[in-house]
């Protein structure tokens, strides 16, 4: 039977369904990315007329981006060692880590679906891979 995997995930957390030989594991990681909470409202000095905020906005954008390419990348470490992946989750984030996927020719092939869905616990989750890939 080959490594299966189902992945939720959003820019907070990953939570894995790994499948193997009729084993079902759970494996969470943490994105440790900022929260997307905006700056305090002020403006820049030296005359600009450019809002500081905005300013500090693009800087906190840029850090989140880095972080949460860093995330994507230690979740590919896990769907390196899968040979079949199922994606869920709410927002943006499935989305992201499918383009990550897009850009290593190693794993292509292996993402089945892409799938919307709300936060759910893990036994819904678990029951959820295991309908997918009828286990």
């Amino acid at each position: 039977m080959a490594r299966k995997l189902g992945i939720w995930i959003d820019h907070r957390e990953a939570v894995m369904v790994v499948v193997d030989n009729g084993d079902v594991r759970i494996k969470r990681l943490e994105s440790n990315a900022e929260s997307n909470v905006n700056p305090s409202e002020g403006w820049k000095g030296s005359g600009t007329g450019v809002p500081q905020s905005i300013s500090q906005e693009k800087k906190a954008q840029g850090r989140r981006r880095h972080q949460y390419r860093a995330y994507y990348q230690n979740v590919l470490k896990e769907i390196r060692k899968a040979e079949q992946v199922y994606l869920l989750g709410p927002g943006e984030a499935k989305r992201e880590l499918k383009n990550e996927m897009d850009k290593h020719k190693d794993q292509q092939g292996k993402l089945l679906a892409v799938e919307p869905c709300d936060r759910v616990i893990e036994s819904q989750l678990i029951a959820k891979v295991k309908t997918f890939y009828r286990v």
